[in-house]
């Protein structure tokens, strides 16, 4: 119940008919609970107000919305997702994070009682890149130990091959939308003191001033009533992971073509046995 109304029934005189309690049973919640089965309750992290049709429209989109298919609205951002069978909401549920307008849409299983448990959607499960590691620290072992900076880790990758950036491990967690992002941590090791980096992978809002999910700096409440002008920016877009793609030969009868990725774009670099021979004569 919102904090609110509790505050002001709380200052009402009940009369005996108030007093009076209605007893609900197993019978009368078989119905409900049985629609509510495969069921998904879904909260975006943002600052302003979804527009309803917006998520409707979002639903189709990812997931095929069917005429069986039904949301319902349960608050500001807040949506009770109806998918027609148990392989549409595992599809839902699948393991990624979803974005509506570029916002975290953290999506549960509907339980008993998940519309007050606050916790419910608390944690939200998203790919963590760590860098900075020592070539020796690549293992599972190490990871699921850096990944005790979160909630809870729950798979840890460790990519075959590097990048011009370095290399990296990837850890899926479940990190608190209530908390700034955790930008690195420190590590002792052999006496040392080692900084590791952070990245996100999905480019999701966050603000640059707190740190926190959903809004960004100029909307951020902490910024508005701070005193301090001109303050340094403890967050920045250094936090989120880029887009990485391996460089891959295309091969078409005596022609190879290279794909390279330059800056985040893509660079076609043909090589013809015309060319090759016209490289050779000049040298």
């Amino acid at each position: 119940m919102d904090e609110e109304l509790v505050k002001v029934m709380g200052k009402f005189s009940l009369v005996d008919k108030e007093k009076e309690r209605v007893e609900i049973g197993e019978m009368e919640l078989k119905k409900g609970a049985e629609d509510c089965k495969w069921s998904v309750v879904g909260k975006i992290i943002c600052a302003k107000v979804v527009n309803y049709n917006g998520i409707k429209s979002f639903a189709a989109q990812k997931w095929g919305y069917s005429k069986k298919f039904k949301i319902v609205e349960l608050g500001p951002n807040f949506f009770h997702l109806f998918p027609s069978t148990r392989e549409e909401m595992n599809r839902i549920l699948g393991g990624r994070l979803w974005l509506f307008d570029n916002q975290m849409f953290i999506l549960k299983q509907w339980k008993e009682g998940i519309e007050d448990d606050k916790a419910a959607v608390q944690f939200a499960s998203i790919w963590v890149q760590v860098w900075n590691l020592p070539i020796h620290w690549f293992s599972k072992e190490v990871g699921r130990k850096i990944g005790q900076v979160f909630h809870n880790v729950i798979d840890v990758k460790i990519p075959e091959t590097g990048s011009k950036e370095g290399r990296h491990i990837k850890l899926l967690v479940e990190m608190d939308v209530n908390q700034p992002i955790v930008r690195g941590t420190t590590i002792k090791w052999n006496g040392k003191a080692k900084w590791l980096l952070l990245k996100y992978e999905k480019c999701l809002d966050f603000c640059y001033n707190c740190g926190l999910i959903g809004h960004v700096e100029r909307n951020c409440y902490r910024q508005m009533n701070s005193s301090q002008e001109n303050k340094e920016l403890q967050y920045g877009g250094w936090l989120k992971a880029a887009a990485m793609s391996s460089p891959r030969k295309i091969w078409k009868g005596d022609s190879i073509r290279k794909a390279e990725v330059v800056h985040n774009s893509q660079e076609l670099i043909s090589t013809t046995p015309e060319e090759r021979e016209q490289m050779t004569d000049k040298v």
